[in-house]
């Protein structure tokens, strides 16, 4: 009972959306030194119910945690953690502009060529001068860019040490990235593995994003 109380509390968490532009992820890791044969259940939060795409994001979650020994249960009354996951995108952004474009602007080689008349007669001539080269800007070419806030975050309950008034989180970890893509599944795999290429650790910790398009 008191279990089914913790994840009926876990639905009424609100994950944060995107404040900022940002791209890079954040964790804070209080999970014991071994995971190895620890339970989880994922509860998914309000609107995720019956939602094929939170199901999807679950089990790569959970694969991913496989990887540490931690195993996945639909069984909250018995899990050691409960896990709840938050992800989608953000405002989308348009802006434009123009970059120079750089060449060169003058010197080289040049050739004059003209005539004279004198005395009954023309005379053609022609001359080739020399001048040192010079580079700078020769133009601008416009652009327009846009690009969408899209974030990922996963929260994990000790349910051992939890009480349904206070919720102990034993890890914490999000992921906020800008694209061009305006749809998080086209990222999801990026932004999850991102998260994962460093998921343990004490305390909290930091880091730029290096997945490409996150």
């Amino acid at each position: 009972m008191f279990r089914d109380l913790v994840g009926l509390a876990l639905l009424g968490l609100v994950a944060a959306g995107c404040a900022q532009v940002r791209s890079d992820y954040t964790k804070f890791d209080r999970l014991p030194a071994s995971i190895e044969g620890e339970t989880v259940a994922f509860v998914p939060l309000e609107g995720q119910n019956g939602s094929a795409a939170w199901e999807t994001y679950a089990d790569k979650v959970a694969a991913q945690l496989a990887e540490y020994g931690m195993v996945r249960t639909d069984d909250i009354s018995s899990a050691d953690y409960a896990a709840v996951i938050s992800y989608g995108t953000g405002d989308t952004r348009t802006t434009s502009g123009a970059v120079p474009l750089y060449g060169q602007t003058g010197g080289g080689v040049s050739t004059t060529t003209g005539s004279i008349y004198g005395g009954g007669s023309t005379y053609n001539y022609s001359g080739t001068t020399y001048s040192p080269r010079t580079f700078g800007i020769t133009g601008y070419m416009p652009y327009r860019r846009s690009e969408t806030d899209r974030f990922f975050s996963i929260r994990m309950v000790d349910l051992e040490k939890s009480t349904p008034e206070n919720l102990v989180a034993a890890y914490e970890g999000s992921v906020i990235s800008s694209g061009r893509s305006k749809s998080f599944d086209l990222v999801a795999d990026c932004m999850i593995k991102a998260l994962f290429d460093d998921f343990r650790g004490s305390g909290s910790d930091r880091a730029t994003l290096v997945k490409d398009d996150c």
